[in-house]
C-alpha cells in the first residue's frame, strides 16, 4: 500500500466559496488547512505557519499569485515550500511563467477533486522524502566533520612516518566526494520526479513514430513499432492510475481491454477475424505489479497477433486472471492458433519479446509455464503481496 502523507496546507483564493470547498475536501483527507483571501495575507501566513504546501490563486487584487510566489521563492525560509497554482486562465504563457517562478504544479478551475487530491498528496510525499534526505545529509555532514577532525589528528601524529595512512585519507576523501555527488544527484531527481511520467512516455513514442518515417528497413521498422507498443503499455498504466479513484492501484480489466484495442489497431487486425476474451475477475493492481503484467500481456498478445494466425485465418485470444485462496495470482494468455515451435525456452529464446516475458516473470518472482495444445497457452503464477487485490466490483 502507498504511504499516505498529510500535512499543513495554505489555501489562497479571493473567492470564499473556492476556499471553503478546497478546505472541506482537504480536511476530509486528514490535512490541516489554513486560508487567505489575498496575496499580502498569504505572504504573512506562509512566513508564520511555514506550511507543507500552498494552493495559490493567480488572479487576485493588489498582489497576484505570481508576485506571491516570487516573494516565497526569494526567501530562504519559504523557498522549499511547494506551490500549486490555481487559475481558470487557459494561457500556456501563464503556465510557463508559473513554472519559471518555481511553482511545482498547476490545476485549472473548475476543480476536479480527485486530480487536486492526487497532485497535493504526490507533492506532500515528495516533500516528506526531501525532508528525510536533508536529515540524512545533516547526519552525513556531522559524520564528515568528525571524520575530518580525526583524520587531522592522526595525520599530525603520523605524517612523518606513515605514508600508508596518508593514502587512506586520500581514498576516504574521494569516497566522501562521491557520496556528496550522489546526494546532489538524488536531490535533483526528487525535484524532477513530479513531472508526469505519462506525458514523457507519450513524447518518446511520438519521437519513435517520427523517426520511423525515415526507416526503410522492414526489420528495423518493426522493432521501432514494437518499442512503441511497449511504451504505450507502460503509459497506459500511468493513465489509468490518474483516472483511478484509488491512486495506489488500477482496474486491470479496463487496462487490459484498452491495451488490447491498441494492439489490434497497431497490427491492423480485423476484430471480426480474431476475437478477444478478457476475464480479469475484477482485479485491481498496484504499479509495481501492473507494469510487469502489462508488458507481459503486451508481448504475448503481440506475438499471437503476429504469428498464431497466418493467412488471415480466424481465431481467438484469451486473457485471464485467477486469484487463489492463498493470495497467489495466475495470469493466463492463450490462443487457438498454429502453436509455437517445439522446444522453445522463453529464458533462452532468440527473440527479445520472449526474453522480456522471462525477465518480467522473474521480476514478479513468478513461475512461467508454456504449453502447445490446440494453440499456445502461457501461465505466469506469482504472489500478489500487497500490490494485487481482488476488486469489489
Amino acid at each position: 500500500m502507498t504511504e499516505k502523507h498529510t500535512g499543513t496546507i495554505l489555501v489562497v483564493d479571493d473567492s470564499p466559496s473556492n476556499v471553503q470547498f478546497l478546505s472541506e475536501v482537504l480536511m476530509q483527507r486528514g490535512h490541516t488547512v489554513h486560508s487567505a483571501t489575498d496575496g499580502m495575507r498569504a505572504l504573512r501566513s506562509a512566513r508564520t505557519l511555514l506550511p507543507d504546501l500552498i494552493l495559490l490563486d493567480i488572479v487576485m487584487p493588489n498582489l497576484d499569485g505570481f508576485k506571491v510566489c516570487q516573494f516565497l521563492k526569494n526567501s530562504a525560509d519559504t523557498l522549499d515550500i511547494p506551490v500549486i497554482f490555481m487559475t481558470s486562465l487557459d494561457d500556456t504563457r501563464n503556465k510557463i511563467k508559473g513554472f519559471e517562478l518555481g511553482a511545482a504544479d498547476y490545476v485549472t478551475k473548475p476543480f476536479q477533486v480527485e486530480e487536486v487530491l492526487a497532485r497535493v498528496e504526490t507533492l506532500l510525499a515528495l516533500r516528506a522524502m526531501h525532508k528525510r534526505l536533508k536529515s540524512k545529509n545533516a547526519e552525513l555532514k556531522l559524520y564528515q566533520e568528525q571524520l575530518e577532525q580525526l583524520v587531522s589528528v592522526r595525520t599530525a601524529e603520523l605524517a612523518a612516518t606513515n605514508s600508508h595512512l596518508q593514502k587512506e585519507i586520500a581514498e576516504r576523501g574521494a569516497a566522501e566526494e562521491r557520496v556528496k555527488a550522489s546526494l546532489a544527484e538524488k536531490e535533483v531527481l526528487l525535484k524532477e520526479v513530479h513531472h508526469r511520467v505519462k506525458n514523457n512516455l507519450q513524447i518518446i513514442s511520438t519521437l519513435l513514430d517520427l523517426q520511423s518515417e525515415t526507416i526503410k528497413n522492414e526489420e528495423a521498422l518493426r522493432a521501432f513499432r514494437e518499442s512503441q507498443d511497449r511504451i504505450k503499455a507502460m503509459a497506459l498504466i500511468h493513465e489509468k492510475l490518474y483516472e483511478s479513484s484509488d491512486i495506489a492501484s488500477i482496474d486491470f480489466g479496463k487496462y487490459v481491454n484498452d491495451l488490447s484495442v491498441h494492439l489490434f489497431n497497431s497490427y491492423l487486425i480485423d476484430p471480426g477475424c480474431i476475437t478477444l476474451n478478457v476475464d480479469t475477475g475484477g482485479i485491481s493492481m498496484g504499479i509495481d505489479r501492473a507494469i510487469p503484467c502489462g508488458l507481459i500481456i503486451n508481448e504475448l498478445v503481440s506475438n499471437a497477433l503476429k504469428h498464431a494466425f497466418p493467412d488471415n485465418r480466424p481465431g481467438e485470444i484469451s486473457i485471464r486472471f485467477d486469484v487463489e485462496e492463498d493470495g497467489r495470482i495466475t495470469l493466463a494468455v492463450a490462443d487457438n492458433g498454429i502453436g509455437m515451435p517445439e522446444g522453445i525456452d522463453p529464458a533462452h529464446s532468440a527473440t527479445l519479446g520472449l526474453q522480456l516475458v522471462s525477465m518480467l516473470a522473474r521480476q514478479l518472482r513468478g513461475r512461467i509455464e508454456m504449453a502447445n495444445n490446440r494453440g499456445t497457452s502461457w501461465e505466469i503464477t506469482f504472489s500478489s503481496m500487497e500490490q494485487g487485490k481482488r476488486g469489489s466490483a
